[in-house]
Parts: structure tokens; C-alpha cells; sequence
């Protein structure tokens, strides 16, 4: 984690770099990788996304129903 000075809230980074690899069963996997491992030939070091922010960023809650259900029904434990 991070912490925002704009706003002194602690925010957590993502990687900004993957690779993709296999796991054992051959299967696709996405890895995070550091900046220093991205090969130079392919221009990616050099690219940024800007993003314009008005304000600080805005803190979404996830709501609940009235009668305290969660709104995602597989977050809610099964019940026979």
C-alpha cells in the first residue's frame, strides 16, 4: 500500500507490467513483472497514461439491501 498525500488515505498500487507464462499444466498465467524486466524493444517503458483527476478519488461502498443481504448472492453463505 500507499499512502495518498493528497488525501493521507493509504492506496494500493497494481502492477503496471505482466508477462504471460504457464503454470505447470501448461495452462496461461499472467505474472506481475518490474519495470527493469520489460525488454527494451518493445517500447513499453516510454508509454504513460495520463489520467486527469478532478479531485481526489471518490470512495465507492457497496450497498446493502434493506433487509442486510449482500447485493452479490454468491458473497452470502449457501443455506439449504
Amino acid at each position: 500500500m500507499k499512502q495518498d498525500d493528497s488525501t493521507d488515505r493509504h492506496l494500493v498500487v497494481l502492477p503496471e507490467y505482466f508477462r504471460l507464462g504457464q503454470d505447470d499444466k501448461q495452462k496461461p498465467v499472467w505474472s506481475p513483472v518490474p519495470a527493469s524486466e520489460v525488454p527494451a524493444e518493445t517500447g513499453l517503458a516510454d508509454v504513460h497514461f495520463d489520467r486527469k483527476r478532478n479531485g481526489p478519488p471518490k470512495t465507492y461502498e457497496t450497498p446493502a439491501d434493506a433487509d442486510g443481504r449482500s447485493p452479490v448472492p454468491w458473497l452470502v453463505p449457501f443455506k439449504h
